[in-house]
């Protein structure tokens, strides 16, 4: 049977949409093929996530470095420099555990891809890259990431943005799915408090400052909720007022959106690929709210099945929040347009693309 190897990095956050995308497709993929998986990281929830969904798969520890230095360039060549001095011993590794035939390799982002890269030129192994990010191409990276991500049988590219920012000949529209099938919320007339949430690493792009700073403009009777850790947790504690709540890190970010959830809002401040937290709020059935650029706008009608706002606006963000919560009929609306929209990811579908896409590649 035809072996894959899932390539992750999930050192960057501690669980976040990436490392669930690779775990749902490693289930998706664990039908047809072999698998094992590769990761930066010595300790983390997708590590964990792995051992438990599949005891028996390689799991594969890479040496590697990950400079802290906060100037952006520097720490960039810092670490690719002494990647390339793991990478031989990495590359061993890898062969010496899976072997180099009838294998395909699973890239998840820069750092993967270039393992992914040499694994061909090397070795001849062919490989999948998954785009989660849009690229910038002005970005020092952007001509070296464009190279090996040529090589790649194909590009998947998760929003038409990461297309039009990969730029390459192999690339694939496949937008992520809905993975969750237990249906629609019920709303609850009488609910108090109206609880808006975001959901995520707490770090600068994710824009969950002005998410915080819209407190002081809503309604009584509004509760925001902060669901995620990371190394803006105090600063954004210092922000806050009392209509703000820090639920910390959450597994079942889904329970938590049928328990006690209304609204949730997705304001990333920089281009994002795609946005899972925008699928899980339509999965049940609950409006969003998005900042109006990237992959995840894409997701969203505006004024339909949720409301486009501007970037670091934390006022347009709560004017979007009272409009929604003081019009009980507009809220229904939107609540129900989306959860129709989520049809359009279908789950099944989506794996059948996925398992045809590897098997052709492996049978090529």
């Amino acid at each position: 049977m035809k072996k894959i190897l899932v390539f992750e990095n999930s050192g960057k956050c501690r669980y976040g949409g990436g490392q669930k995308m690779s775990l749902n497709i490693a289930k998706i993929l664990n039908e047809e093929f072999t698998l094992a998986f590769a990761d930066f990281a010595k300790n983390s929830v997708y590590r964990d996530k792995v051992h438990s969904l599949f005891p028996d798969a390689p799991f594969i520890t890479m040496k590697g470095y990950s400079s802290r230095n906060k100037i952006k360039l520097f720490a960039w060549m810092i670490e690719v420099s002494l990647s390339l001095l793991y990478s031989i011993s990495n590359l061993r590794n890898i062969v010496s555990i899976i072997g180099k035939k009838d294998v395909i390799t699973y890239a998840t982002d820069k750092k993967t891809l270039i393992y992914a890269y040499l694994l061909k030129v090397i070795y001849g192994i062919p490989f999948v890259l998954h785009a989660h990010l849009v690229e910038n191409p002005s970005g020092l990276y952007y001509p070296l990431y464009i190279m090996m991500a040529k090589k790649a049988q194909k590009v998947i590219c998760c929003s038409r943005t990461v297309v039009n920012s990969v730029k390459t000949d192999n690339t694939l529209l496949l937008y992520n799915p809905n993975f969750n099938y237990d249906g629609q919320k019920k709303y609850s007339q009488n609910k108090h408090p109206f609880v808006v949430a975001v959901a995520g690493s707490l770090i600068t792009i994710k824009g969950f400052e002005y998410f915080v700073k819209a407190a002081k403009y809503l309604d009584s009777g509004i509760e925001l909720r902060v669901y995620g850790s990371g190394p803006l947790e105090k600063e954004l504690k210092k922000l806050a007022n009392n209509k703000v709540r820090f639920m910390g890190f959450c597994n079942n970010i889904v329970g938590e959106l049928y328990a006690d959830v209304d609204v949730v809002a997705v304001v990333t401040i920089i281009q994002e690929a795609n946005s899972l937290s925008v699928l899980e709020a339509k999965s049940v059935g609950l409006p969003v709210i998005v900042t109006n650029i990237g992959g995840q706008a894409e997701l969203v009608e505006d004024g339909k099945d949720g409301i486009l706002v501007p970037i670091k606006d934390a006022k347009a963000i709560a004017n979007a929040i009272n409009s929604i919560y003081r019009d009980k009929d507009k809220y229904l609306d939107m609540a129900n347009a989306s959860f129709a929209s989520v049809e359009k990811y279908d789950l099944k579908r989506y794996k059948d693309r996925i398992v045809k896409l590897f098997l052709s590649e492996a049978n090529s």
